[in-house]
């Protein structure tokens, strides 16, 4: 077995012994259904168990994006000052599923936006304090500077949205007009 399953496994069975184990300490009057009855509270350990072995996961390690992560302060003031093109930073967090699913879109956005705008992404909890400075407090967040001061902001994942911003801000490609087909693929 796999060690996700193996962990799943166990936290199911310590989630059924401990159900076991409060339905002999809970309710010792039987005058309560749930916690009188030893079968529903193995039930209810287990899928406590269950829920446990998914929160057990806890923040991951590495950024769940391949953008060019900004860590510091000094780091995040000096990718501003020395950007020649717009910038568009994302903060997310590990934890947040709308994050984790906008993560591989502005990866895409990215290849499409190439020599026109920089990308970075800051992880909230890494860096409470850059989020803070520009009171980021929804998840994902994406704030596009232009000439090191804020010009657009997005919360949410809401990649038309973003990709509006980003036709706001950024030159166009000189590809000559835009068609409602290549509109689309920005």
């Amino acid at each position: 077995m796999t060690p996700a399953v193996l962990r799943i496994v166990a936290f199911v069975a310590g989630g059924v012994v401990v159900g076991y184990l409060a339905s002999l300490v809970l309710c010792r009057t039987g005058s309560c259904p749930i916690t009188s009855n030893r079968g529903i509270m193995m039930v209810l350990g287990g899928l406590l168990g269950l829920y446990s072995a998914g929160a057990a996961r806890g923040p991951a390690s590495a950024h769940i994006s391949s953008l060019e992560a900004l860590t510091r302060t000094e780091q995040f003031d000096e990718a501003l000052a020395q950007a020649d093109t717009p910038v568009l930073v994302d903060f997310s967090a590990t934890w947040c599923p709308p994050c984790r699913a906008l993560a591989p879109v502005l990866e895409k956005m990215q290849g499409q936006w190439r020599g026109r705008v920089r990308f970075y992404t800051v992880d909230v909890d890494a860096s409470p304090q850059i989020a803070q400075r520009f009171g980021v407090d929804g998840f994902p967040t994406v704030v596009l500077f232009t000439k090191g001061q804020e010009a657009e902001r997005v919360t949410g994942n809401l990649p038309d949205l973003i990709r509006d911003a980003l036709a706001k801000v950024a030159t166009p490609l000189a590809t000559g007009p835009a068609t409602s087909a290549n509109a689309s693929d920005i």
